[in-house]
């Protein structure tokens, strides 16, 4: 694990340069221990003390796996379909997929709550940010 910031770009040219066979990633919220599959490594261990952030690492492996690209930015929420739209799409999307019931249960519940929005901007770093945004706003 090498930066906090969202470029994984980094990791992957390190991954590629040395090539190990096994990789041992903290999970996150998944994203950037996933994109280390398109290296050539035989085994990619993720772990993490959140529970939450296991699930939502193998919810994106499995939208991964799943969704086509476009049905994937969609229900993410990614540019350019904004988290705050495509709620009846995310809710379609998210019944067809075949998830593991745990995490069905786990994530229905969790987009009942979010009122189908996509996941992205929702963790306790992205909330710090908005926040600071709608100080700086003010001032």
């Amino acid at each position: 694990y090498t930066l906090a910031n969202e470029d994984s770009n980094l990791e992957l040219d390190l991954v590629r340069m040395i090539k190990p066979k096994n990789i041992l990633v903290i999970a996150g919220s998944g994203a950037r221990a996933l994109c280390l599959l398109a290296s050539d490594v035989s085994k990619l261990s993720i772990l993490d003390y959140s529970l939450d952030q296991l699930r939502l690492g193998q919810f994106r492996a499995e939208l991964i796996k799943q969704l086509d690209y476009q049905s994937y930015c969609t229900f993410m929420g990614y540019y350019p379909y904004k988290y705050q739209d495509h709620k009846n799409e995310r809710r379609n999307i998210f019944y067809k997929l075949s998830l593991p019931s745990e995490l069905r249960d786990f994530f229905e519940k969790y987009f009942e709550q979010k009122n189908w929005e996509g996941l992205l901007y929702h963790g306790k770093w992205e909330s710090v940010f908005k926040k600071f945004s709608k100080i700086c706003n003010r001032l």
